[in-house]
Protein backbone atom coordinates (compact mmCIF):
# COMPACT_ATOMS: atom_id res chain seq x y z
CA UNK A 1 0.00 0.00 0.00
CA UNK A 2 2.88 2.38 0.84
CA UNK A 3 4.59 1.57 -2.46
CA UNK A 4 1.35 2.09 -4.35
CA UNK A 5 0.82 5.48 -2.71
CA UNK A 6 4.39 6.50 -3.55
CA UNK A 7 3.89 5.60 -7.20
CA UNK A 8 0.56 7.37 -7.30
CA UNK A 9 2.13 10.39 -5.64
CA UNK A 10 4.91 10.58 -8.23
CA UNK A 11 2.41 10.16 -11.05
CA UNK A 12 0.19 12.82 -9.55
CA UNK A 13 3.07 15.28 -9.40
CA UNK A 14 4.02 14.53 -13.00
CA UNK A 15 0.48 14.95 -14.27
CA UNK A 16 0.02 18.17 -12.30
CA UNK A 17 3.30 19.50 -13.71
CA UNK A 18 2.18 18.63 -17.24
CA UNK A 19 -1.15 20.37 -16.77
CA UNK A 20 0.52 23.45 -15.31
CA UNK A 21 3.03 23.58 -18.17
CA UNK A 22 0.32 23.37 -20.80
CA UNK A 23 -1.83 26.04 -19.18
CA UNK A 24 1.04 28.33 -18.31
CA UNK A 25 2.69 28.18 -21.73
CA UNK A 26 0.38 30.84 -23.09
CA UNK A 27 1.67 33.88 -21.20
CA UNK A 28 1.05 37.48 -22.25
CA UNK A 29 2.96 38.82 -25.20
CA UNK A 30 1.33 42.23 -24.96
CA UNK A 31 -1.73 44.23 -23.94
CA UNK A 32 -2.82 47.30 -25.87
CA UNK A 33 -1.68 50.66 -24.49
CA UNK A 34 -5.32 51.64 -23.93
CA UNK A 35 -6.76 49.23 -21.37
CA UNK A 36 -10.30 50.61 -21.42
CA UNK A 37 -12.04 53.33 -23.41
CA UNK A 38 -15.61 54.45 -22.71
CA UNK A 39 -17.22 56.90 -25.08
CA UNK A 40 -20.65 58.51 -24.70
CA UNK A 41 -22.12 60.49 -27.58
CA UNK A 42 -25.36 62.43 -28.01
CA UNK A 43 -26.46 65.44 -30.03
CA UNK A 44 -24.95 67.55 -27.23
CA UNK A 45 -21.42 66.22 -27.82
CA UNK A 46 -19.05 63.41 -26.85
CA UNK A 47 -17.52 62.50 -23.51
CA UNK A 48 -14.59 60.07 -23.22
CA UNK A 49 -13.02 58.19 -20.31
CA UNK A 50 -9.80 56.31 -21.00
CA UNK A 51 -7.54 54.16 -18.84
CA UNK A 52 -4.03 53.17 -19.94
CA UNK A 53 -2.57 49.75 -19.20
CA UNK A 54 0.37 51.40 -17.43
CA UNK A 55 -2.09 52.85 -14.91
CA UNK A 56 -3.94 49.65 -13.95
CA UNK A 57 -3.16 47.05 -11.30
CA UNK A 58 -1.00 44.08 -12.26
CA UNK A 59 -1.27 40.89 -10.19
CA UNK A 60 1.77 38.62 -10.67
CA UNK A 61 0.11 35.73 -8.83
CA UNK A 62 -2.30 35.05 -11.69
CA UNK A 63 -0.59 37.20 -14.35
CA UNK A 64 -3.54 39.55 -14.74
CA UNK A 65 -4.31 43.23 -15.18
CA UNK A 66 -7.41 44.69 -13.54
CA UNK A 67 -9.19 48.01 -13.14
CA UNK A 68 -12.33 49.14 -11.34
CA UNK A 69 -13.95 52.57 -11.08
CA UNK A 70 -17.21 54.22 -10.06
CA UNK A 71 -19.02 57.55 -10.20
CA UNK A 72 -17.41 58.66 -13.45
CA UNK A 73 -19.02 61.47 -15.45
CA UNK A 74 -18.62 61.60 -19.23
CA UNK A 75 -18.59 65.28 -20.15
CA UNK A 76 -18.47 67.41 -23.28
CA UNK A 77 -17.41 70.77 -21.93
CA UNK A 78 -19.95 71.70 -19.26
CA UNK A 79 -22.53 69.16 -20.48
CA UNK A 80 -22.72 65.68 -18.99
CA UNK A 81 -23.39 63.20 -21.80
CA UNK A 82 -23.56 60.08 -19.63
CA UNK A 83 -22.37 58.46 -16.42
CA UNK A 84 -20.39 55.37 -15.51
CA UNK A 85 -21.94 54.22 -12.25
CA UNK A 86 -19.37 51.44 -11.99
CA UNK A 87 -17.00 49.58 -14.28
CA UNK A 88 -14.59 46.69 -13.93
CA UNK A 89 -12.22 45.04 -16.39
CA UNK A 90 -9.81 42.15 -15.85
CA UNK A 91 -7.49 40.61 -18.42
CA UNK A 92 -5.73 37.33 -17.64
CA UNK A 93 -3.05 35.35 -19.46
CA UNK A 94 -5.43 32.41 -20.13
CA UNK A 95 -6.20 34.52 -22.25
CA UNK A 96 -9.43 35.85 -20.72
CA UNK A 97 -11.28 39.17 -20.80
CA UNK A 98 -13.90 39.82 -18.10
CA UNK A 99 -15.95 42.98 -17.60
CA UNK A 100 -18.85 44.30 -15.57
CA UNK A 101 -20.46 47.73 -15.85
CA UNK A 102 -23.42 49.99 -15.08
CA UNK A 103 -24.05 53.06 -17.26
CA UNK A 104 -26.69 55.78 -17.35
CA UNK A 105 -27.55 58.00 -20.32
CA UNK A 106 -27.75 61.76 -19.97
CA UNK A 107 -30.77 63.91 -20.73
CA UNK A 108 -30.64 62.89 -24.40
CA UNK A 109 -30.51 59.49 -26.13
CA UNK A 110 -26.89 58.40 -25.80
CA UNK A 111 -24.56 56.07 -27.69
CA UNK A 112 -22.14 54.20 -25.44
CA UNK A 113 -19.05 52.50 -26.83
CA UNK A 114 -16.88 50.39 -24.52
CA UNK A 115 -13.65 49.24 -26.12
CA UNK A 116 -11.91 46.65 -23.95
CA UNK A 117 -8.19 45.91 -23.98
CA UNK A 118 -6.76 44.04 -26.93
CA UNK A 119 -4.72 41.05 -25.78
CA UNK A 120 -1.91 39.75 -27.99
CA UNK A 121 -0.29 36.37 -27.35
CA UNK A 122 1.82 33.67 -29.02
CA UNK A 123 -0.15 32.14 -31.88
CA UNK A 124 -2.50 29.30 -30.93
CA UNK A 125 -3.61 26.86 -33.63
CA UNK A 126 -7.30 25.90 -33.79
CA UNK A 127 -8.14 27.06 -30.26
CA UNK A 128 -11.47 26.64 -28.56
CA UNK A 129 -13.22 29.81 -27.40
CA UNK A 130 -16.31 30.89 -25.52
CA UNK A 131 -18.01 34.26 -25.10
CA UNK A 132 -20.87 35.13 -22.81
CA UNK A 133 -22.55 38.44 -21.99
CA UNK A 134 -25.70 39.51 -20.21
CA UNK A 135 -27.19 43.01 -20.47
CA UNK A 136 -29.98 44.48 -18.34
CA UNK A 137 -31.91 47.58 -19.41
CA UNK A 138 -33.67 49.60 -16.70
CA UNK A 139 -36.26 52.37 -16.90
CA UNK A 140 -34.31 54.54 -14.48
CA UNK A 141 -36.34 57.72 -15.00
CA UNK A 142 -39.68 55.90 -14.44
CA UNK A 143 -41.05 57.15 -17.75
CA UNK A 144 -42.61 53.79 -18.54
CA UNK A 145 -40.33 53.00 -21.47
CA UNK A 146 -36.67 52.34 -22.19
CA UNK A 147 -34.75 51.07 -25.19
CA UNK A 148 -31.32 49.74 -26.08
CA UNK A 149 -30.18 48.95 -29.63
CA UNK A 150 -26.83 47.71 -30.87
CA UNK A 151 -24.45 49.42 -33.29
CA UNK A 152 -21.62 46.89 -33.60
CA UNK A 153 -20.72 43.79 -35.56
CA UNK A 154 -22.17 42.55 -38.84
CA UNK A 155 -24.56 45.16 -40.19
CA UNK A 156 -23.93 47.36 -37.15
CA UNK A 157 -26.90 45.91 -35.24
CA UNK A 158 -25.43 44.10 -32.22
CA UNK A 159 -24.54 45.36 -28.75
CA UNK A 160 -21.62 42.98 -28.15
CA UNK A 161 -18.84 41.72 -30.41
CA UNK A 162 -15.92 39.41 -29.57
CA UNK A 163 -13.11 39.61 -32.13
CA UNK A 164 -9.86 37.81 -32.81
CA UNK A 165 -6.87 38.58 -35.05
CA UNK A 166 -7.96 42.19 -35.32
CA UNK A 167 -11.28 42.34 -37.14
CA UNK A 168 -12.39 38.69 -37.38
CA UNK A 169 -15.62 38.10 -35.44
CA UNK A 170 -15.91 35.13 -33.11
CA UNK A 171 -19.26 36.08 -31.57
CA UNK A 172 -21.84 38.87 -31.71
CA UNK A 173 -25.31 39.37 -30.35
CA UNK A 174 -28.00 41.20 -28.35
CA UNK A 175 -29.40 43.47 -31.08
CA UNK A 176 -32.00 45.18 -28.89
CA UNK A 177 -33.77 45.26 -25.52
CA UNK A 178 -36.90 47.19 -24.56
CA UNK A 179 -38.86 48.00 -21.40
CA UNK A 180 -42.51 49.08 -21.38
CA UNK A 181 -43.33 49.35 -17.67
CA UNK A 182 -42.69 52.13 -15.16
CA UNK A 183 -39.41 51.44 -13.39
CA UNK A 184 -39.19 48.07 -15.12
CA UNK A 185 -36.21 46.18 -16.49
CA UNK A 186 -35.48 43.62 -19.19
CA UNK A 187 -32.49 41.46 -20.08
CA UNK A 188 -30.68 40.18 -23.15
CA UNK A 189 -28.11 37.40 -23.22
CA UNK A 190 -25.53 35.75 -25.45
CA UNK A 191 -23.67 32.52 -24.69
CA UNK A 192 -21.75 30.81 -27.47
CA UNK A 193 -20.74 27.65 -25.65
CA UNK A 194 -17.31 26.24 -26.44
CA UNK A 195 -16.50 26.54 -30.17
CA UNK A 196 -13.36 26.00 -32.23
CA UNK A 197 -11.76 28.86 -34.14
CA UNK A 198 -10.13 27.44 -37.25
CA UNK A 199 -6.57 28.50 -37.98
CA UNK A 200 -4.01 30.50 -36.06
CA UNK A 201 -5.15 33.03 -33.43
CA UNK A 202 -2.84 35.60 -31.85
CA UNK A 203 -5.08 38.36 -30.47
CA UNK A 204 -8.50 38.95 -28.94
CA UNK A 205 -10.68 41.93 -28.06
CA UNK A 206 -14.29 42.67 -27.11
CA UNK A 207 -16.47 45.73 -27.74
CA UNK A 208 -19.87 46.85 -26.48
CA UNK A 209 -21.63 49.50 -28.56
CA UNK A 210 -25.28 50.50 -28.17
CA UNK A 211 -27.79 53.35 -28.16
CA UNK A 212 -29.51 53.95 -24.82
CA UNK A 213 -32.66 55.97 -24.23
CA UNK A 214 -32.37 59.21 -22.26
CA UNK A 215 -31.91 58.94 -18.48
CA UNK A 216 -32.12 55.14 -18.56
CA UNK A 217 -29.49 52.64 -17.45
CA UNK A 218 -27.75 49.60 -18.89
CA UNK A 219 -25.73 47.16 -16.81
CA UNK A 220 -24.01 43.93 -17.65
CA UNK A 221 -21.29 41.36 -17.24
CA UNK A 222 -19.37 39.52 -19.92
CA UNK A 223 -16.37 37.33 -20.58
CA UNK A 224 -14.42 36.08 -23.56
CA UNK A 225 -11.98 33.18 -23.23
CA UNK A 226 -9.67 31.54 -25.75
CA UNK A 227 -8.40 28.11 -24.73
CA UNK A 228 -5.13 26.79 -26.20
CA UNK A 229 -5.43 23.83 -28.57
CA UNK A 230 -3.90 21.40 -26.01
CA UNK A 231 -6.95 22.00 -23.80
CA UNK A 232 -8.12 18.45 -24.44
CA UNK A 233 -4.76 17.19 -23.18
CA UNK A 234 -5.10 19.35 -20.07
CA UNK A 235 -8.58 17.98 -19.42
CA UNK A 236 -7.22 14.46 -19.86
CA UNK A 237 -4.38 15.24 -17.47
CA UNK A 238 -6.76 16.49 -14.81
CA UNK A 239 -8.92 13.42 -15.40
CA UNK A 240 -5.94 11.15 -14.78
CA UNK A 241 -5.04 13.18 -11.71
CA UNK A 242 -8.55 12.75 -10.33
CA UNK A 243 -8.42 9.00 -11.03
CA UNK A 244 -5.06 8.62 -9.28
CA UNK A 245 -6.26 10.51 -6.25
CA UNK A 246 -9.32 8.30 -5.98
CA UNK A 247 -7.23 5.12 -6.24
CA UNK A 248 -4.74 6.33 -3.63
Amino acid sequence: MVYRNQVAGRATRCVAALAFALVGANAFADVSDVFLRIEATSTAGTGVYEILTNDVTYNPEDDSYSYSGAGIGLWSGATQIGAVNNIGLTVRNDPTIFTNFNLTAGTLPTTFTLTLAQVLFPAINNPDAVASVGLTLSDSDASGSASLSGNAGTGGVNSFVARYNGSSIFAEGIPSISVSSVGGSSAGNLNTGLQTIAGSVSSMQAVLDFDLSARDSASGTGFYVIVPEPAAVVLLAFGVLFHLRRRS
